[in-house]
């Protein structure tokens, strides 16, 4: 028996099924896309001669077992200098904004300054260490170094002032204190305690930094003097 089939009607069965190819090539080959945090290794407004320090919240995770700041320190050092991290161009030296039974958040990382404190994306912290413990910031510290916003529970062990937290909520104790790094009042840095078992991000602030030169807008801003 022969079934003649109409040109239309072949013809309308033919895109159907080209069509459906399609769809499912181009579901298999489109990119996912995210939106790109803006990062200024520099942030705007500075001049060559100015300095600056970059704070940011760790992209991984580490417990608060030690009672040794340098092992805190090596960690953000390892973090902010790690392969693709935004921040290894900077070549910079990191501390941690943490305290233990022996140091304290603020003399850890360097004492009384008034060098301003940014985070990558160019939004102002505060304007020295004065102001980054006086209770509130101008913006959060929850930019990590591998450009991501975000909420994270931060080991800390310090109050809002820079001091160790309390008599028994350092790092290295039962159970340190930490804070939530979206927010921008003392509890960024003092939210509440944890297990020192427990798996938290850290706060990283860098040495200073000295803006050197600067190129073309559109390019990068990698523009740091080291001495």
């Amino acid at each position: 028996m022969i079934i003649l089939i109409s040109k239309n009607r072949l013809m309308r069965f033919f895109n159907t099924r080209v069509l459906a190819v399609l769809v499912v090539l181009t579901t298999l080959v489109l990119p996912v896309t995210a939106t790109a945090t803006p990062i200024l290794t520099v942030p705007l407004g500075l001049n060559p001669g100015d300095q600056y320090r970059i704070a940011f919240v760790t992209s991984v995770t580490r417990d608060a077992t030690s009672s040794n700041i340098v092992d805190y320190n090596d960690f953000v050092n390892a973090v902010a200098n790690s392969l693709g991290s935004l921040l290894q161009p900077l070549a910079a030296t990191w501390s941690a904004i943490a305290s233990t039974s022996t140091v304290s958040a603020a003399t850890n990382i360097g004492g009384v300054s008034s060098i301003p404190i940014y985070i990558l994306d160019g939004s102002l912290v505060a304007t020295g260490t004065a102001d980054l413990f006086d209770g509130t910031l101008t913006s959060a510290i929850n930019l990590s170094d591998d450009g991501v916003y975000g909420r994270r529970n931060v080991w800390t062990g310090t109050q809002s002032d820079g001091t160790a937290y309390g008599a028994i909520y350092f790092l290295g104790m039962d159970v340190p204190g930490y804070g939530l790094s979206d927010f921008t009042d003392g509890q960024w840095i003092g939210y509440s305690r944890a297990a020192f078992t427990s798996e938290f991000y850290m706060y990283g602030i860098s040495d200073a930094l000295t803006v050197c030169w600067r190129r073309p807008r559109t390019e990068p801003r990698i523009a740091v003097c080291r001495f």
